[in-house]
């Protein structure tokens, strides 16, 4: 038994081991006959004469294989064709696929687009001036040549005449061909003229040779993008810009006035009245500015149209209209003259100025001082009422400490301004409205650092609110000069009536003021309200609101002499 049993057990181990070794062949056997089979063959690779493969019609190109000779076919043989040595020849426009094909090679594509040939443009310049031409050359004979806004530039041959101010493309067609275009811009010419606008006379709407929106500044500002570094500005409603210019014949001319602003102006219709010789002039109504920058803006050109120049000396009147809230700053006049003329500017007429006795004033708060003539027919205005006023007669009055001007002038003169300075009186009461009690609490109050009080004002109240206010007098009994410092209701004159009186009825111990014929503005201003007696020490003010009752900062009672 154990001798058989020996010899079975190699007899087993062997069989094991063909059978392993079997297997082991059969399976590595398997894996080589399957990356036979799946090997890629080689691509085909194909190439276009100096990489074109965009025709224009009629055009060929040679194609070439990485696998040397192949069998070549085109996918659109309408489109283009291509020979047994990969030449193609483009027939008509699309797109086509050109395929290379060879015994034991994958197949290589290329794709050929034909187009037809495009119309190409000359031209030796991209604008021209308004009525001049230009010539313009098309890369074939026989093109039809159209403008796409014949307003602006006509075509003809191609010989472009500039029309009116814009751009336009122009357009080269011919069957066959794509067209060709070029966009030209119609341009102004160089100006017969440039006048600066500082050289105008600046009248302000009281007459005053000033500006209403800040009297105590001169028109002519220095604004350094300006073409000469300065401009004019500073405009209010009802100012007038004067400026005179002779011409050496009559003859038509272009006027164009150059703005600049940091706020837009849609219309400029709505800012200006224009006047030339005399006579209202409508320039286009559409014109509008958008600032480029609003931190530092560009001038840009708004034209009064096409005017008649006299042989004489010619007159150019801009009136900025009174309801215009923004005023465009003004640098240039430029005159594009029709024919060749000699235009020069006329210096403003000369003025004899206004004479007064007195080369400044210092007055004390609530005090008057006279200025003086020899001439009669003067007129007075005050820079900042709220520093002083002044009369038609000249009679100057000092309402808070600080310093002022008063303009003084007369038709045919030239005005001059009279220095104020208003040094501070003893005795001053300054009440602030905060420090008052309101029935039934219905007055509001509201932080603001806009007001000479620079806290508390009264912002709004109902009618019928009553507002108490406490005056201390820390000096004697005696009569004062009430200034109230406010704005209208809302800030916009109240539209039922001219006087405050009807707005508010104001009570000092009792005594009520009459207030007929004050009319507050929309901004914050010192306002005369009329004399009042105060006690020494505590005295009673009551402010009731009938309608529209004003937005008031602070009240001031000034001692009288």
């Amino acid at each position: 038994m154990k001798k058989r049993s020996r010899l079975f057990l190699p007899i087993i181990a062997s069989s094991l081991l063909l059978s392993f070794g079997l297997v082991a062949c059969g399976g590595g056997g398997g894996g080589g006959q399957t990356s036979a089979t799946s090997a890629k063959l080689e691509k085909i690779n194909v190439t276009a004469a100096d990489n074109k493969t965009s025709l224009i019609l009629g055009d060929t190109v040679q194609l070439t294989a990485s696998a040397g000779e192949v069998n070549w076919v085109s996918s659109k043989t309408d489109v283009a064709s291509v020979d047994a040595n990969g030449l193609v020849t483009s027939l008509a426009v699309g797109s086509t696929t050109i395929t290379a094909s060879k015994d034991g090679y994958r197949d290589g594509t290329i794709t050929i687009k034909v187009d037809l040939e495009t119309i190409k443009i000359t031209a030796t310049e991209t604008s021209v001036v308004k009525g001049s031409t230009i010539n313009l050359t098309a890369s074939k004979d026989g093109v039809t040549w159209t403008s796409s806004d014949e307003s602006i530039a006509k075509v003809a041959n191609g010989v472009v005449t500039g029309v009116s101010f814009g751009t336009v493309t122009i357009t080269a067609s011919k069957q066959g061909f794509n067209s060709g275009s070029v966009s030209i811009s119609v341009t102004r010419p160089a100006p017969t003229k440039v006048l600066h606008m500082e050289d105008a006379e600046h009248f302000a709407a009281d007459g005053s040779w000033a500006s209403s929106n800040d009297p105590d500044v001169s028109p002519v500002y220095n604004k350094s993008n300006a073409s000469d570094g300065t401009c004019c500005a500073h405009f209010g409603g009802g100012d007038i810009e004067t400026i005179r210019f002779s011409s050496s014949k009559a003859v038509k001319a272009e006027i164009v006035l150059k703005v600049g602003y940091y706020y837009a102006v849609e219309n400029f219709t709505t800012v200006y009245e224009v006047k030339f010789n005399g006579a209202a002039v409508a320039f286009p109504d559409g014109q509008s500015y958008t600032p480029e920058d609003t931190t530092n803006y560009t001038y840009q050109g708004v034209s009064f149209g096409e005017l008649d120049l006299i042989a004489d000396t010619n007159v150019l009147e801009i009136k900025m209209k009174e309801d215009a809230s923004r005023i465009p700053y003004m640098d240039d006049l430029e005159i594009y003259a029709a024919e060749a003329v000699t235009i020069n500017l006329v210096e403003p007429p000369q003025k004899d100025p206004v004479v007064v006795n007195q080369e400044s004033i210092t007055v004390v708060e609530g005090k008057t001082s006279q200025i003086t003539s020899s001439m009669t027919g003067l007129s007075f205005k005050s820079a900042s009422t709220a520093v002083a006023t002044v009369d038609e007669n000249g009679v100057v009055t000092g309402v808070k400490a600080g310093s002022t001007t008063i303009s003084v002038f007369k038709d045919g003169y030239q005005t001059i301004r009279v220095p104020v300075t208003v040094t501070e009186a003893e005795g001053v009461i300054v009440v602030q409205v905060e420090s008052g009690t309101s029935v039934d609490n219905k007055v509001t109050f509201k932080t603001s650092n806009n007001l000479e009080s620079g806290n508390l004002m009264v912002d709004a109240w109902p009618t019928g609110a009553i507002l108490t206010l406490s005056v201390q007098n820390s000096g004697a009994a005696g009569e004062f000069t009430l200034y109230m410092n406010a704005r209208a209701h809302g800030g916009y004159q109240s539209s039922s009536t001219d006087d405050l009186a009807t707005c508010i009825e104001l009570k000092v111990n009792g005594t009520k003021l009459a207030m007929t014929e004050k009319v507050l503005g929309g901004a914050f201003a010192l306002y005369t309200l009329g004399e009042v007696d105060l006690n020494a020490g505590a005295n009673t003010m009551t402010i009731e609101c009938l309608t529209d009752a004003p937005t008031i900062d602070l009240f001031r009672f000034i001692p009288k002499a």
